[in-house]
């Protein structure tokens, strides 16, 4: 999906009506340092969805109720 965006530093989805952050769904975006995903509907963190975010400093989750974190979902995370 982020094809091409591998230098994109800071990707700001806050109202989207996102529900899951599917296993993946960053791939491609290893230079990202902030990720705003707050005022979604995500109830859902599938593993690795995270994964290959190696820089990222800030993750802004707020105003949801996270039913789902499956293991995995939150590693490399390293720089958090």
């Amino acid at each position: 999906m982020f094809n091409g965006l591998g230098s994109l530093t800071a990707l700001d989805l806050r109202y989207n009506d996102i529900t899951t952050i599917e296993s993946g769904a960053f791939n491609g975006l290893g230079s990202l340092a902030g990720l705003y995903l707050s005022d979604n509907d995500i109830t859902t963190i599938e593993s690795g969805a995270l994964n290959g975010l190696g820089s990222l400093k800030r993750v802004d989750l707020g105003g949801r109720d996270i039913t789902t974190n499956e293991s995995g979902a939150l590693d490399g995370l390293g720089s958090l």
